[in-house]
C-alpha cells in the first residue's frame, strides 16, 4: 500500500510539473529571439523584435500550449507598459503595445522548443515565499535504532507549508531556483507494536507533524532538497513512540503544489 501511495505521489509531481511549465513565467530579451505571431495555427513570419528601443530589456511570456515543436505564449505586462494610455491596464493578459504595433494587440505568439530551452529564463523573479509543497522521501534516516544501533532508514510522503529565502537571486544557478526551506508538514510514520508499545498492535501508518529545516533547487518544476526534521506523532502515541526525540535527515523530490505568498517580480 506505500509503494502504491509513493507511486501515486511521483505520477502527480510529473503531471504538475508539465502544467507548471504551462503556468511558469518566462522571459527572453528581445535581442535574443525573433518574435513570430501565430494566428489560428497560421505562423506569420513577421520580426517583432526589430521594433523595439530597448533591446536589453525583457519580455516577460506566459506559455499557453504546444503545438508540434511550437509552444503558443502571451506578452504580459511590465510597470512601464501601464504608463502608455494605448494599453488598458484593466485586461487580464494585455499584449505590451507599447512595444509590439497595434496591428498586432492581443496576439497570440509561438516559440519553438528549442528557442525556449536556449533563450528563455525563470531566474528572473523571486520565488512562491510561503507555498504549499508536496514531497516524497524515498531515503529518511533518523539517527537511532529501537532494534539497537545508530540509524534506521525509512521513506515517507509528505504535505506542507514551506517558507523559502532565495539563495541565488543574483544569477548564481542561471534559471534555476537553489533555496533554504523552513516549513512544517503533515508526513506519514511507519508504527508497530515496538515503536508504539501499548497504542499498536500491529503494523500501521500514521500522521505526525514535522518541523522542518534544509535545502532544495527547483528545477522545471520538479524540487530536490536535503531536508532535517523531527517526527512529532499526536494524541497517546506521542509519549510512547521510541523516535519521540530523534532528528531525522532526508534527500526529497516533490513540486509545489500551490504558491500562497508570491516573491517579488524583477522588472
Amino acid at each position: 500500500m506505500k509503494k502504491i501511495i509513493t507511486l501515486c505521489f511521483l505520477l502527480g509531481f510529473v503531471y504538475a510539473a508539465k502544467a507548471q511549465k504551462e503556468d511558469q513565467i518566462y522571459a527572453f530579451k528581445y535581442a535574443d529571439i525573433e518574435m513570430k505571431r501565430w494566428d489560428g495555427g497560421t505562423k506569420t513570419e513577421k520580426r517583432i523584435a526589430g521594433q523595439i528601443d530597448h533591446s536589453t530589456k525583457l519580455l516577460k511570456f506566459q506559455l499557453r500550449y504546444k503545438e508540434g515543436n511550437n509552444w503558443i505564449y502571451k506578452i504580459l505586462p511590465s510597470k512601464s507598459d501601464v504608463t502608455d494610455p494605448s494599453v488598458d491596464s484593466t485586461k487580464s493578459i494585455p499584449v505590451k503595445v507599447h512595444y509590439v504595433d497595434k496591428a498586432d494587440n492581443n496576439d497570440f505568439f509561438y516559440i519553438t522548443e528549442n528557442d525556449l530551452s536556449k533563450y528563455a529564463v525563470t531566474g528572473f523573479t523571486e520565488p512562491r515565499i510561503v507555498g504549499l509543497d508536496g514531497l516524497v522521501i524515498p531515503m529518511k534516516i533518523r539517527f537511532s535504532n529501537h532494534q539497537g544501533g545508530n540509524f534506521d532508514v525509512t521513506q515517507a510522503v509528505t504535505i506542507g507549508f514551506a517558507y523559502n529565502y532565495r539563495l541565488d537571486k543574483w544569477g548564481m544557478l542561471d534559471n534555476k531556483s537553489a533555496d533554504l526551506v523552513l516549513g512544517l508538514n503533515a508526513t506519514s510514520v511507519g508504527v508497530d507494536e515496538k515503536t508504539v508499545p501499548g497504542v499498536y498492535t500491529t503494523k500501521a501508518q500514521a500522521v505526525a507533524i514535522s518541523p522542518v529545516f534544509g535545502f532544495k533547487v527547483r528545477y522545471e518544476g520538479i524540487e530536490f532538497g536535503l531536508l532535517g526534521g523531527m517526527d512529532i506523532l499526536t494524541g497517546e502515541a506521542r509519549r510512547a513512540w521510541v523516535y519521540r526525540k530523534s532528528p531525522w535527515l532526508g534527500i526529497t523530490i516533490g513540486t509545489l503544489l500551490k504558491g500562497i505568498i508570491p516573491g517579488k517580480v524583477q522588472q
